[in-house]
């Protein structure tokens, strides 16, 4: 089958004035991402750090009682 040409033309616009915000939004969206992953990461990483101490801490304790 051999493509045919559309019957009709084709209207292109091309919006030439300054972008929406929605539209500066959507752009920003990757970015806001990935902030977020940065901020999980360090609380996730802040609460590992909190609960091994607290662990040690807890284990020190019980050794000194057991002695």
């Amino acid at each position: 089958m051999t493509p045919a040409p559309s019957p009709t033309p084709l209207d292109v616009m091309i919006h030439s004035g300054p972008a929406d915000w929605w539209v500066i939004l959507a752009g920003l969206g990757p970015l806001a991402v990935l902030v977020a992953a940065l901020l999980a990461f360090y609380i996730n990483w802040r609460t590992l750090k909190q609960r091994t101490a607290a662990d040690k801490t807890a284990l020190d304790q019980k050794r000194e009682a057991d002695a």
